[in-house]
């Protein structure tokens, strides 16, 4: 339904963004089925899941926290790497700096277009990262204020009131995400939810960048 009512609205290119945290093999068949061959996952390498929409000739794009996260998902097929860094709203897959990750990123995966993201706001955003090597930007946070987004004038006033030392980082209430950093705005004593224990040490190659498989998520594997 979603799809017919982007192609509704435009005649352009567009894609579609699956988060492999959770099951996604029916969303990805009505996806490919429905014609649409730009395909972004997040949360994990699910290497059949790109084997599927490469079959059908759509582009893939991986999103990862780590320079061997970018490896792993060269080796199973994406054609394009988006290097997330710390600084990034939402759910955050990287406890690396944007700075820091996407020239590590570039350099690991030789002859693969990377896009930066996390924290860019701006053109000069874009422009710091295209000279560490980055083939564009992804950006995400800025988007909110467009016209065409949800949001409610409250959050919206919130979003542009905002400057640089108004967001934070911790763990969100939903179990789903226990091992997910996220960024919101404002500010609390203790960000990290204390049903969930302490802060997590993240295991070497990360959860939410492990690979996923074919049945779905993997993390629970690396507690």
């Amino acid at each position: 339904m979603r799809l017919q009512k982007v192609r509704a609205l435009t005649a352009r290119p567009f894609g579609v963004n699956l988060n492999n945290n959770y099951p996604q093999d029916r969303h990805l068949d009505e996806t490919l089925n429905s014609g649409v061959k730009v395909i972004s996952f997040f949360w994990g390498t699910n290497e059949a899941h790109i084997a599927r929409a490469k079959k059908v000739g759509a582009l893939v794009l991986q999103t990862v926290g780590t320079s061997s996260d970018a490896q792993l998902a060269v080796s199973a097929g994406a054609d394009i790497i988006v290097a997330q860094g710390w600084e990034a709203g939402g759910h955050v897959c990287s406890l690396v700096t944007t700075l820091a990750l996407v020239p590590a990123v570039v350099d690991a995966v030789p002859g693969t277009p990377v896009v930066a993201a996390g924290g860019i706001a701006d053109g000069r955003g874009v422009a710091a990262v295209l000279a560490l090597g980055a083939a564009g930007a992804w950006i995400g946070t800025r988007f909110l204020l467009a016209n065409e987004a949800t949001m409610t004038p409250g959050y919206r006033a919130l979003v542009i009131a905002s400057g640089e030392a108004d967001t934070q980082s911790g763990r969100g209430e939903n179990p789903t995400w226990y091992e997910s950093a996220i960024r919101w705005i404002g500010r609390q004593k203790e960000p990290w939810i204390s049903e969930f224990g302490p802060r997590p040490r993240w295991p070497r190659g990360r959860p939410c960048s492990a690979p996923t498989g074919r049945g779905g998520n993997r993390r629970r594997d690396l507690e």
